[in-house]
């Protein structure tokens, strides 16, 4: 004690024995507070440098813990954070791994256990509070990795892990609980009523801010149905499984290799203002998981954002007549010593990396990525772990282009009338003149090329053997899609989109607040929920777009957005391609990656997904797509296959990347 009171922190020190003595003559040893003392004596011990002292009072505080709580409660977490903490600050890396990885798998039971009974909101928040930990975990891999000769390989497996179970944790858990409703009648019916209060809140979402009701309630309710569906719903928890490094380990063949790219913010070992990236590699010829730091955020950020026109700005990061190896520098140059004699890459981006085409990045030798791996882009490598073979029931293509986005409420009651009665081909669609206006602040312009599109398509795919559907003009109604997408089993094989796609940043965020601001659109530009903010444009929007109304009270506004599409059932839908603007943007949040359409469809129950990163010249998509389905089928090539074939085409086609690297297939 009295080397306590002569140190430098002896003001501190002086305070815990003072503490340590109140709790345990007031309320005993057994209790927490007393616990407590205990803990933050022993980090005055442990700076002292009396590491046995300190060792002894941390496993006398543990087991009180223990005795009053038992092994599992989430203060235990913050108690084992805060020991791998310190370790880490006075270079005793062992142990500190050793505590954070006891933290994270205590973590990882904590989460398995809410996806089962909370709601989507509350896991997004609950999940929230445990990123500190995988934060820890990942600054403590790269702290080591920089600063020590030895490897972390216990850290390095829980990491992956953890990453495995993060990365769009929640989006599984809202895709899986779409697929247990489908195994009864009751579980249908719960389902049902989730469905009808999201659709409530979607249809108040879309109005304008002083026009919106019961957005609190509706809210409320959403919740409850939420929980109560995850808790009663059978299998639904036993399809949540676990999924740890090794499952994904089994499935790779000695030439494969899994990457699941992290992001985070870097402790060292308090929190700095500092989001690293890292790659953590799994193969089948390794013990263990490898780790390798790449960049911080702000250096990527530097470069996608440039002061240069849209089309200069991707043919600098991607053409072969500039520097455009920046990219391969920063993301793939450090991580190729790991890859060594592989050919087919698994990867899940993560944070800006989800705006990266990574086939086609340039190497310093010229050739693309492409040229040497064969790369496919997941949500998560758990997927590998969880192959699903879910064979398309029927074989239906529908496909949306050539879309008024103006008509008039003369044709509203044909259309109802039409997408009620009788989903069938319109190839002959009212005869009105197409209006050809540009894309101004209230109006979204006649695309031409998506008509030739989707009629050149169509030809393909009948010859293919499969029945087409086309709806195009004042047909191709948001009734339409929300209609034959009602149920599973008349789920499409392959849906298309030939139309404008939008997506807007979250205004309270962007460093240009004013951007947009001209546009009307108020309530999807400046809504708070980032699947409102991103969506399709169908026949009849732009009234929707100037007025914040539909043309009529019960009909839908022609903007199907984000959130909407995420209710859709295409659990049997093998195919999506949005060959629209920016479809392949969002607001990135976290480890839940993109939420905007991708997230959307692949909730839906879609399994490939085709889209894109800019808006691409409708010459160059129309002929993308075109060469696309022919090698898909015609040629029996797989989707991932044909998708190469085709950007391969399109790079000998046109010199600029501007007109083929936006496009981009997610599995």
């Amino acid at each position: 004690e009295n080397s306590l009171k002569n140190s430098k922190i002896g003001p501190l020190a002086a305070t815990w024995v003072k503490a340590k003595r109140i709790w345990e003559k007031n309320l005993g040893k057994e209790h927490v507070n007393y616990a407590v003392s205990l803990a933050n004596l022993a980090k005055v011990y442990y700076k002292l440098g009396s590491i046995e002292k300190a060792e002894a009072l941390f496993s006398e505080s543990d087991l009180i813990w223990e005795k009053n709580f038992g092994n599992r409660n989430q203060n235990k977490i913050s108690m084992l954070q805060s020991r791998a903490k310190l370790y880490q600050e006075y270079g005793h890396y062992d142990k500190a791994g050793i505590w954070l990885n006891k933290a994270s798998l205590l973590t990882q039971e904590f989460v398995y256990d809410a996806v089962e009974y909370l709601s989507e909101q509350e896991l997004f928040s609950y999940v929230s509070n445990f990123l500190a930990n995988q934060n820890r975990s990942l600054s403590y891999v790269q702290y080591v990795h920089e600063n020590t000769e030895r490897q972390a390989d216990s850290v390095y497996a829980i990491v992956f892990d953890n990453a495995l179970l993060y990365k769009g944790l929640i989006l599984n858990a809202s895709h899986k609980m779409r697929h247990s409703a489908a195994r009864d009648s009751i579980s249908m019916d719960k389902h049902e009523l989730l469905k009808a209060v999201h659709r409530s809140l979607a249809n108040q979402y879309s109005r304008p801010k002083s026009e919106r009701l019961n957005i609190d309630s509706l809210t409320e309710k959403l919740s409850v149905l939420q929980k109560d569906f995850a808790r009663t719903v059978s299998g639904y928890s036993d399809i949540l499984q676990k999924i740890y490094w090794n499952d994904v380990q089994l499935k790779l063949n000695k030439d494969e290799a899994a990457i699941e790219f992290v992001s985070y913010n870097y402790y060292n070992p308090y929190r700095t203002d500092s989001v690293m990236y890292a790659a953590i590699i799994l193969r089948a010829d390794r013990k263990y998981p490898s780790f390798t730091p790449l960049f911080e955020e702000k250096q990527l950020d530097s470069i996608l954002n440039p002061n240069i026109d849209v089309q200069n700005y991707f043919n600098f990061l991607y053409n072969s007549k500039i520097d455009a190896s920046i990219l391969y520098r920063l993301i793939w140059q450090p991580i190729e010593g790991e890859l060594k004699d592989i050919k087919k890459v698994y990867y899940s981006p993560s944070g800006y990396l989800h705006r990266i085409n990574c086939n086609a990045i340039q190497m310093d030798n010229g050739k693309r990525l492409a040229d040497k791996y064969l790369l496919t882009q997941l949500g998560s490598t758990r997927q590998l772990a969880k192959s699903e073979n879910r064979e398309p029931i029927n074989g239906k293509a529908i496909l949306y282009g050539g879309i008024h986005f103006d008509f008039d409420s003369t044709y509203t009651v044909h259309l109802k009338q039409a997408n009620s009665t009788n989903i069938a081909s319109h190839n002959n669609e009212l005869n009105i003149a197409q209006n050809d206006f540009k894309l101004r602040g209230k109006h979204w312009n006649y695309l031409t090329w998506t008509r030739k599109e989707v009629f050149a398509l169509s030809d393909i795919i009948e010859g293919a053997n499969l029945t087409t559907m086309v709806f195009t003009g004042n047909y191709a109604t948001e009734e339409s899609v929300k209609e034959i997408t009602r149920h599973p089993n008349i789920s499409p094989r392959i849906l298309h989109f030939a139309t404008h796609g939008y997506f807007f940043p979250d205004m309270l965020d962007t460093k240009n607040s004013t951007e947009f601001d001209t546009l009307s659109g108020d309530a999807f530009i400046h809504s708070s929920h980032p699947m409102i903010r991103s969506g399709l444009l169908l026949a009849g929007a732009n009234h929707t777009w100037k007025t914040g109304k539909p043309l009529r009270n019960n009909d839908e506004d022609g903007i199907l957005t984000a959130y909407e599409i995420s209710q859709l059932n295409l659990s049997y839908t093998e195919l999506v391609v949005l060959s629209a603007c920016e479809t392949g943007l969002g607001d990135i949040q976290g480890n839940e990656g993109v939420y905007g359409l991708q997230r959307a469809f692949k909730i839906a129950g879609a399994k490939y997904l085709i889209m894109s990163l800019w808006q691409i010249p409708d010459r160059e998509t129309t002929e993308f797509m075109v060469s696309f389905y022919k090698n898909w089928l015609q040629k029996k090539k797989s989707i991932p296959e044909a998708f190469r074939i085709t950007q391969k085409e399109m790079r000998e086609r046109f010199i600029n990347p501007f007109s083929w690297a936006g496009f981009v297939l997610v599995e």
